[in-house]
């Protein structure tokens, strides 16, 4: 273990004797880049290239160029395509909107046409169990016995003698 810290120390001791003095006027951003300070502490930016690498970044950009004239119809095709999708979705919407716009108009209007013929017909508005739409008397159940011989399946017997002979045990004698 002491061994490795000895090592440590002597690496960092290494690098910091193989980066220089440190300056105060110039900071190093990367190779080519710095900010340095002049006499009277104003910073600056200087930039050096060497001549290879302009003519290099040169032939970079006219390359780049190049492929955007190259790929230039198809991204154009593709944002025709997008604006023609939105477009349609925007259409559907409002066709969407629209339809419900009309729909809860002509519901308004049949329940406005509703209500005006309750009041005006001299029930008023506060009779809602006088609905003349439901029958006020109550419902009567007939036996399916009473219309025998009204379908073509009827039996030629009399109603009531197919009933006596159906409960005959419970008549009493």
């Amino acid at each position: 273990m002491k061994v490795l810290c000895a090592f440590l120390v002597i690496a960092v001791v290494v690098c910091i004797a193989a980066a220089g003095p440190l300056d105060d006027n110039k900071i190093e951003i990367f190779s080519g880049v710095a900010i340095e300070k002049d006499a009277s502490g104003e910073e600056k930016l200087k930039v050096n290239f060497e001549p290879g690498e302009l003519k290099e970044a040169a032939r970079t950009f006219e390359e780049a160029r190049g492929k955007i004239k190259k790929y230039a119809p198809l991204l154009a095709g593709i944002g025709v395509k997008v604006v023609a999708v939105v477009g349609l979705l925007f259409g559907a919407l409002t066709l969407l909107v629209t339809k419900a716009l009309v729909v809860a108009k002509l519901a308004f209007l049949a329940a406005t046409a509703l209500g005006v013929h309750k009041y005006f017909s001299g029930e008023g508005f506060n009779s809602i169990s006088k609905n003349s739409a439901f029958p006020t008397a109550p419902q009567q159940w007939t036996s399916p016995s009473a219309q025998a011989a009204s379908y073509p399946y009827a039996r030629s017997v009399n109603a009531q003698d197919a009933n006596d002979l159906a409960y005959k045990a419970q008549i009493p004698s």
